[in-house]
């Protein structure tokens, strides 16, 4: 591949970077009622509160998990709302998924399987 063609290449990524940086800047992207920002902080925030969580109210056993499951969403949406995000359930569902199998506290079959069954 000739030089110039890499250079360009290169060239591009950077412009294409500066200007979605400047709509996100210049438009405050609203995801979920708040920015960027907002969201990252409850991401944090709810990555952390997961864990507590989950170990304190999950004994271990795949038969508790959905009840375990059901009122960490609740709670997860009391958190969100309390910080004036509006994240709809399935949205929080992977978020949750995802936390609780970064913490390795539950497998992840066992988890899918809970989800299902959570409204």
């Amino acid at each position: 591949m000739p030089n110039w063609v890499v250079w360009l290449i290169a060239a591009d990524i950077v412009v294409t970077m500066a200007v979605v940086m400047w709509i996100v800047h210049r438009r405050q992207i609203d995801l979920f009622g708040g920015s960027l920002g907002d969201l990252g902080r409850f991401s944090d925030t709810g990555h952390a509160l997961v864990g507590e969580f989950m170990r304190v109210n999950y004994s271990g056993t795949p038969e508790d998990l959905p009840g375990v499951l059901e009122r960490l969403l609740d709670r997860l949406e009391h958190e969100a709302r309390g910080m004036g995000l509006k994240i709809p359930r399935a949205a929080m569902k992977i978020m949750v998924r995802q936390s609780v199998a970064a913490h390795r506290l539950a497998s992840t079959q066992h988890l899918d399987q809970a989800l299902a069954k959570v409204a």
